[in-house]
């Protein structure tokens, strides 16, 4: 993915992929010393609980190549009309782009899925919860 965007001059980087235990647990510490207990679990789910663990997420930001550097506008909005060429689909649909440091992306294997989500505009969530609706 990450070729092509740059064939097409846009430049992003991978931010966070698999994310083992150990990690889980620093980045739950360091976030407490910082924001306090309550907070920590709010913002890092116990090791187990996220597609990073399960190896199934990419978090995707603008990035810079041969000191060219993307703006983060262009950089998204070419990863959410093409990462379903590649098989990901990101987690949030309604994502406000100027709110986030990178799009967290959802690896999924069955193409025709990802093309239907991406159709509909709609998290694997949504559909999972109105299958009927979308079944057709």
């Amino acid at each position: 993915m990450q070729r092509a965007a740059r064939e097409e001059g846009i430049h992003i980087k991978a931010v966070h992929a698999m994310r083992f235990k150990i990690d889980q647990i620093k980045r739950q510490a360091n976030y407490a010393k910082l924001y306090g207990d309550a907070a920590a679990r709010r913002r890092y789910h116990r090791f187990g609980c996220t597609e990073h663990h399960l190896g199934t997420a990419l978090d995707v930001a603008a990035g810079t190549y041969e000191g060219v550097t993307t703006p983060k506008e262009d950089a998204y909005k070419w990863v959410l009309e093409n990462g379903s060429k590649f098989g990901f689909v990101v987690r949030k649909v309604t994502v406000k782009i100027e709110k986030v440091a990178y799009l967290h992306m959802r690896h999924l294997e069955n193409q025709p899925l990802v093309e239907l989500l991406k159709k509909h505009n709609i998290s694997i969530e949504v559909y999972l919860t109105n299958y009927e609706q979308y079944k057709k």
